[in-house]
This record gives C-alpha cells, structure tokens and sequence, in this order.
C-alpha cells in the first residue's frame, strides 16, 4: 500500500497495531488514522488559532490562559504534556494575547517556563495593581496629608 510509505513515527506505530482488515482497507486504514491523530486541516486550523489567539474585552486573565491551554492541547495532539517547546509556545502565545501591555511586560519579564507559572505572575500583579487603586484618592478630588 502506498500510503505505508508516507506514514513516521507514531502514525507508523499506529498503522501497524491495526488488524490486517483494516491495514489492507484503504478506506477503514484513513478513517482509523484520522480519529487517532485528527486530519491535517484540524491540525493546521488549531496551530492558525493559537498562533492569533487574543484575551477578549472582559475575558478574565484565568479564563484567557484556559483557552490558550486548549487551543496548545489541540495545535499539539499527541505532544507529551510538558514538552519545553510547547509550553514555550504556550507560554509565549499566552504572553503576546494579553490586552493590558503592563501585564503582557510584567508577565514576560518574569521568564515563566510554564503556563501555570505565567498565570500565577499575572495574578500576582493584577492583585497589586487592584491594591494601588484602592490606595488611590477618588477621581476629581485631592487628597490631604490627613487621607494619605
């Protein structure tokens, strides 16, 4: 079968533990490799989403790096959890997607090796950035010495 010849690594692995009906069924052998690894154009559409993924107007911080998460789980089926490249990838994805620039700046200067670590770096600083404003004085007034 020709199609043998274009199969690597795991795809190879796979074709082979399929029962010789399905191996000598092109129909049955295509159907089974694609529930297995999903179709190219999945694949290539989930790398084209994480690669212009965007936190939305209102879309929590928590919220934003779930979806990056899935949409890295998705680009990379088939990927061990944890592999560095990935999570670079995701790490960086999740970076560049942020809308607030002071975030995006803090979170990146923080070199975080993980998803979980930029997260945590995020919170961390919109903690203290919602404390800052707190100790603010209401817009349209001035504080005196006896407020601050």
């Amino acid at each position: 079968m020709g199609l043998v010849s274009l199969l690597q690594d795991g795809a190879l692995d796979y074709f082979a533990s399929l029962s010789e009906e399905v191996q000598s069924n092109l129909k049955q052998t295509v159907a089974a490799l694609e529930v297995r690894f999903g179709t190219a154009k999945c694949v290539m559409q989930a790398h084209a989403e994480l690669a212009s993924i965007r936190q939305q107007p209102g879309e929590a911080t928590r919220d934003f790096a779930d979806r990056v998460r899935q949409a890295g789980r998705e680009a990379y089926q088939g990927v061990a959890a944890g592999d560095p490249a990935v999570e670079a990838t995701v790490v960086s994805r999740f970076v560049c997607g942020l809308r607030d620039e002071q975030l995006r700046m803090e979170v990146l200067t923080k070199d975080p090796t993980n998803l979980t670590e930029a997260v945590e770096v995020a919170d961390k600083f919109q903690r203290q950035q919602d404390a800052l404003r707190a100790m603010r004085p209401p817009t349209g007034g001035f504080a005196t010495m006896a407020e601050c």
